[in-house]
């Protein structure tokens, strides 16, 4: 529940900033993390995400090759190439590497671009 909670808390901050004509875009990284031991699952506060509408509004689409998605993870699972995990990193490291950092800075750019009129 306490996910949850901040969660909420975070919508009512971002909120304010919208009120006052700020637009506000939310990169998720992932949805629970695509890790596991024993089936416990170490991440679940991005699947909460999707419980919040607003939240879910916000979110910035990722392209990558044939892949569309608002999660990243969706796209890393499918092309290790664009974390330092599918690469060289440590079990769990899920940084993006440079190609990874790329596909996300085009994401950003195309979104606001496309969204916000100057």
């Amino acid at each position: 529940m306490g996910y949850i909670e901040k969660l909420e808390r975070l919508q009512h901050s971002l909120k304010k900033y919208e009120e006052m004509g700020i637009p506000v875009f939310i990169i998720n990284w992932r949805n629970g993390h695509p890790q596991r031991i024993n089936d416990y699952l170490f991440d679940k506060y991005g699947y909460l995400v999707s419980n919040i509408d607003w939240l879910m509004e916000k979110r910035i689409p990722f392209n990558y090759k044939d892949t569309n998605s608002f999660i990243f993870s969706d796209l890393y699972l499918k092309y290790p190439e664009l974390i330092v995990y599918g690469n060289m990193g440590p079990r769990f490291d899920d940084h993006a590497t440079i190609l990874g950092h790329k596909i996300i800075a085009e994401s950003i750019y195309n979104y606001i671009k496309n969204k916000i009129s100057l």
